[in-house]
């Protein structure tokens, strides 16, 4: 939609700003767009003579009112729409209604017309006027033309437009603020202003040019009170990790690179790193082989270096050279300035992947994940067969010229089935202690006798919650589900104070009718939930079903109140699309976003 016979937009106001920011980075030269403002309300003056336009959101909708001061002639506004097949007036609603040509529609509401007369609204009759076949005009009666008048028309979008694709969260972060911090992927094409900045890399060629098809990473900043606070598309690619510190965000993922001649189509991890407000990159890196590479995890440790987990299937990862498997765990390092100083992989020659890593406070890195090769070499073996979870820990204080550097310290096995058991979360406490999730079938699989849940509700998979000592010794270990299928995806530990007790958070997906804590799933067959447990694991505090799939928790005791914040990322299905979510939780109550 454009104003036809207006004046130049000469002058814009910012009459609202969030506060919040918007920034595009890739990893071409010359392509970043930083600090873009975020305004709730902005007013563009004299766009006719006597009429100006402000536009502003209102309820997920785009609203724009136009405002005729005295004397000015409202009926010289020209609506023209390019793009559209036909329009008209429904004779019912008053809506104007745009018709594409894929058949999708676009409604623009009929207009809200009045005046302010002696302190009370008074609404104006009117309607929207065809003017041929792509142009409008508003049709008023009745105004008093001495007092200003506003026209007010929505725009509404009806299957079309924002958000017509997937947008998947995948992991979460939060600060002693209470902030939170988002990462995983979109598909959505509501980003037009995207395009001209940061081209959709994947599944393209290096001759590529027009729309291309494929995933974008989005990071997002929320304030605790679940405003915006910054939102950065980071080019093609999906964001599997994310971490923040008080120098900066850390991101890890999927990155497959246009133009990359040796590895045409592969994918390859990519470890970035912003500052908190999202307003500077601070570095990039890509890290592969000839095949593919995907980081999954990342954590930082107190000198800012980051470390990252995940699966390669390729045999020369990293200028290494591995034995011929399937996939293969990865582990690498980067100092605070982004240089890679450390990366292996790892496994046995069939299926094994790293899913989820955290750093001790002597800086050794603690990785989990699922290991279904039976040559996986491990120190202490709990395991029943099939597909196992694992527990890993590797030396990581000093530097990697240091002997032992990088060797490992540990690798511990535990339960086991031949549809895949899998560990996919890991947080490490004070005292170097590991509490890990996962998803187990088996029915070996050991608890301790202090268990919450001892044994498997059902014969479906059941979530798991395991503490490791610091030399990857079980210490206490529970079961968490119920008739139905159940899976933990994500777990947060909070240090206890003088006058409360530190605490666990485990966040997953079920379709248990019967879950722990909970009211009955029906009528929706499966639900997120976030649950929290004492650090012995013998006691469930609460549950909270979200209805809808929860790929990560964070959780981090305010500085300021020594309340709990937790945040937990996901998605849920919107017709026959995705939407990513954000909800917090303080303590055991819901919060408001």
């Amino acid at each position: 939609m454009k104003f036809s016979g207006n004046r130049r937009w000469s002058r814009i106001t910012d009459l609202e700003a969030t506060g919040g920011v918007s920034n595009y980075y890739s990893r071409g030269p010359g392509v970043a767009r930083e600090n873009i403002p975020h305004f709730s309300r902005v007013s563009v003056s004299g766009i006719y003579k006597g009429v100006d336009l402000v536009l502003y959101a209102n309820g997920g909708n785009l609203e724009y009112d136009l405002v005729a001061g005295p004397g000015a002639d409202p009926t010289a506004i020209r609506l023209t729409f390019t793009g559209i097949e036909r329009m008209r007036v429904d004779d019912d609603s008053g809506d104007l209604v745009l018709t594409t040509a894929d058949g999708n529609e676009l409604r623009q509401l009929r207009p809200k017309v009045y005046q302010q007369i002696a302190n009370r609204r008074v609404d104006i009759p009117g309607r929207y006027k065809l003017l041929g076949r792509n142009r409008a005009a508003f049709s008023l009666a009745g105004w008093d033309s001495k007092r200003p008048l506003v026209i007010d028309p929505t725009v509404s979008f009806t299957k079309f437009l924002a958000g017509e694709l997937s947008d998947v969260a995948h992991a979460v972060a939060v600060d002693v603020s209470g902030n939170s911090y988002v990462t995983g992927e979109t598909y959505s094409s509501h980003l037009p202003l995207q395009f001209p900045l940061i081209p959709r890399f994947t599944d393209c060629d290096a001759g590529w040019s027009g729309f291309c098809v494929g995933p974008d990473t989005f990071i997002t900043k929320l304030s605790p009170q679940g405003d915006i606070m910054f939102s950065t598309y980071y080019g093609a690619g999906i964001g599997y990790g994310i971490a923040v510190d008080s120098t900066g965000v850390y991101i890890t993922g999927g990155v497959s690179p246009v133009g990359d001649l040796k590895h045409p189509g592969k994918w390859e991890v990519f470890i970035g790193k912003l500052s908190v407000d999202g307003g500077q990159q601070i570095y990039y890196r890509i890290v592969g082989g000839s095949d593919n590479d995907f980081g999954t995890a990342i954590a930082v440790d107190s000198r800012q270096s980051a470390w990252v987990t995940g699966v390669t299937t390729s045999r020369d990862f990293a200028g290494q050279t591995n034995p011929p498997s399937l996939d293969e765990v990865i582990l690498i390092k980067v100092d605070a300035g982004g240089t890679v100083i450390f990366s292996r992989a790892f496994g046995g020659k069939d299926e094994d992947e790293g899913n989820g890593i955290a750093v001790d406070h002597k800086g050794d890195a603690w990785i989990t994940g699922r290991s279904c090769s039976p040559d996986f070499f491990a120190t202490f073996d709990f395991s029943t067969g099939g597909c196992t979870s694992f527990v890993a820990a590797f030396l990581g204080s000093g530097k990697p010229r240091d002997p032992g550097f990088g060797t490992t310290r540990f690798i511990t096995r535990f339960g086991g089935s031949f549809d895949g058991d899998s560990g996919t979360g890991i947080v490490v406490d004070a005292g170097d202690n590991a509490f890990v999730t996962g998803r187990t079938n088996s029915p070996g699989f050991i608890t301790t006798q202090d268990a919450f849940q001892r044994s498997p509700a059902s014969d479906q998979p059941q979530a798991f919650v395991v503490e490791f000592d610091p030399q990857g010794i079980i210490s206490h270990s529970t079961l968490l589900g119920g008739d139905g299928a159940t899976a933990g995806t994500a777990i947060a530990f909070v240090e206890g104070t003088f006058t409360q007790a530190p605490a666990v958070f485990v966040s997953g997906q079920t379709a248990s009718k019967n879950f722990p804590g909970a009211p009955p799933l029906t009528p929706n067959p499966t639900a997120g939930f976030v649950s929290k447990f004492s650090t012995d694991l013998s006691a469930l505090t609460f549950t909270t079903l979200l209805g809808a799939q929860v790929n990560g928790v964070a959780a981090a005791r305010s500085l300021f109140d020594l309340r709990i914040a937790i945040s937990a990322a996901g998605w849920r299905f919107t017709g026959s699309n995705t939407d990513t979510f954000v909800v917090k939780l303080l303590d055991d109550k819901l919060a408001t976003f």
